[in-house]
């Protein structure tokens, strides 16, 4: 074969190999990128179903404000709430479409929370408003009562008895309207109609002796007071007992149905998202199922653009040296330097130039992948500290680590004091940034390298310190209680207001090989209960109790 036709037939073969590289390539990316938007979607839909239990809490803290209060402003974040659920719920479903499972748990989630305003809240309210209206028409009541109309009307008619001529038809009238009087008063306090008796008595022998009465005058104040004052409170009375009051409400609130609701809205909601959970760790390892694939293409890439070199470095140098230059930094490729930018002198060849820019191109996206799989798992998206996961992997490294050098391995669990109050309080917006406040507070104080604060669910956090002892560990300890002391950020427990605390236990130990990570981690638990034990805002060291 002449050297033209090998030429050419090197030529055209390295061109289909490129192509068919650049493809498996774009293919690599293609699919890296499709997973990654399927983890960051899972991901998502976990915020997304969190959000609709808060809002629920929202609803359930609104409505709880306004039946404490009767207050209407607290019914705005109910109101809110209920609107951003609706939305979130239809959202959600659109979300999820590709999964007719979660779409039905959605649609199960939606029925409930429907029920629990029908049968439950929709139903305090109005019970709670009809307790307002009663208090309305007592107010009402006790604002005729204290005006002073009653006496004045009662001196007028003494004054006009006063001066009948008739000594012992003064005196019954006199008696007669008395007794009215006593048993209107007796029925508004006691709100019983056997306490009007003395009234009607009373009336029926006013009525009689007015008949006897010659004085038009008497008779029209005595009328006057019958109906301006008398029957006014009695119907007043009246309207407010036909209204439910707070023993009604109680009685309702007592049967449990809202809190049965809610409990299964809950119970619900954390199985749709423990399915989204399981979704996002398939989904991750699949991710890094591409990525492990990505680098193989990567690897064979590199070799065959190796033999492509050397097939043409024995034809002409021109085209094997930018070649060479170009699989000496493929060869030297390593996975902890992604996105390293690739300087290659390729000359005019278009093909080479393609393949580096390729190559270059998937590191970097590779690198960018990693990095959001990395924040997605190992970080708290909430707090920006590390979070569980990251804590169970490493502990065990500083386990193994400071048994090999003997030294001890010490943590701290920590806890905030009546977080549910603060929430309760201040909502549960105001509580996420409350925790956003102390995991900072803890981070600013950890000084040495190692040194690691986690969330650990909730309110409590955990720090890893390691090398440190349990006198050391109490010196941190003290350090971090005192700073989120002195944030002042305000709370109120059983009517009284103070600033939030945190209570610290502490265990410290020298790893060994009959030791564990999970004794070390219940003591630290086992301390902290003691702090809050002996009055919360303090420090326990792990002894045997």
């Amino acid at each position: 074969m002449k050297l033209k036709n090998i030429f050419s037939l090197l030529n055209t073969i390295t061109v289909l190999i490129m192509l068919v590289l650049f493809l498996l390539l774009s293919i690599a990316v293609k699919n890296t990128n499709e997973e990654i938007e399927w983890v960051v979607h899972t991901h998502n839909v976990i915020i997304q179903a969190e959000n609709l239990m808060s809002n629920m809490i929202d609803q359930e803290t609104g409505m709880r404000g306004f039946l404490a209060t009767g207050n209407e402003q607290y019914l705005e974040p109910y109101n809110e709430a209920f609107k951003k659920f609706d939305k979130q719920i239809k959202l959600l479903k659109v979300t999820v479409d590709d999964n007719p499972s979660q779409v039905a748990q959605l649609t199960k989630i939606a029925h409930l929370a429907n029920l629990w305003h029908v049968e439950a809240a929709d139903n305090y309210l109005a019970i709670k408003r009809e307790i307002i209206d009663s208090d309305v028409k007592m107010l009402e009541l006790y604002g005729l009562s204290n005006s002073g109309m009653d006496k004045e009307k009662m001196d007028e008619i003494r004054r006009l008895l006063s001066n009948m001529d008739n000594e012992n038809l003064h005196l019954n009238i006199l008696v007669s309207m008395i007794n009215m009087e006593t048993g209107v008063r007796a029925y508004i306090i006691n709100k019983d109609v056997e306490f009007l008796e003395p009234y009607y008595e009373g009336l029926e022998k006013v009525k009689k002796d007015l008949k006897d009465l010659e004085s038009l005058e008497i008779t029209i104040a005595i009328n006057d007071w019958i109906k301006s004052v008398a029957e006014k409170q009695i119907g007043l009375v009246d309207e407010a007992l036909e209204y439910k009051s707070d023993e009604d409400l109680f009685k309702e609130i007592s049967k449990g149905k809202g809190k049965r609701i809610m409990d299964q809205i809950r119970d619900e909601v954390d199985h749709f998202i423990r399915v989204e959970e399981d979704l996002l760790i398939e989904r991750s390892m699949k991710l890094n199922n591409v990525q492990q694939i990505s680098l193989i293409v990567i690897s064979v890439s590199v070799v065959i653009a190796i033999l492509i070199g050397l097939i043409q470095y024995i034809a002409i140098k021109r085209i094997t040296n930018p070649l060479l230059k170009l699989t000496k930094h493929m060869k030297d490729f390593n996975p902890e330097d992604f996105g390293q930018d690739i300087v290659v002198n390729t000359g005019a060849v278009v093909e080479i130039k393609e393949l580096a820019g390729g190559y270059t191109k998937l590191l970097n996206e590779l690198k960018v992948s990693q990095k959001e799989l990395y924040g997605l798992t190992r970080i708290d998206q909430l707090t920006g500290v590390k979070n569980k996961r990251w804590f169970d992997e490493n502990i065990e490294l500083e386990w193994e680590r400071c048994m090999e050098s003997e030294k001890h391995l010490t943590i701290l669990m920590i806890d905030i004091d009546f977080f549910k109050h603060y929430n309760d309080n201040f909502g549960h917006v105001e509580g996420d940034k409350c925790l956003k406040m102390v995991a900072n507070s803890i981070q600013q104080c950890l000084r040495h390298p190692m040194d690691s604060v986690s969330r650990f669910g909730g309110e409590e956090f955990v720090v890893i310190l390691p090398e440190t002892d349990s006198d050391g560990g109490l010196v941190v300890a003290e350090i971090i209680r005192n700073n989120i002391e002195e944030l002042e950020i305000e709370n109120t427990v059983d009517g009284q207001l103070r600033y939030l605390t945190v209570s610290i236990g502490i265990a410290s130990i020298i790893p060994r090989d009959e030791a564990s990570i999970n004794n070390l981690i219940d003591s630290s638990d086992k301390a902290m209960y003691k702090a809050k034990d002996r009055g919360r805002n303090t420090c326990s060291v792990y002894k045997e109790y």
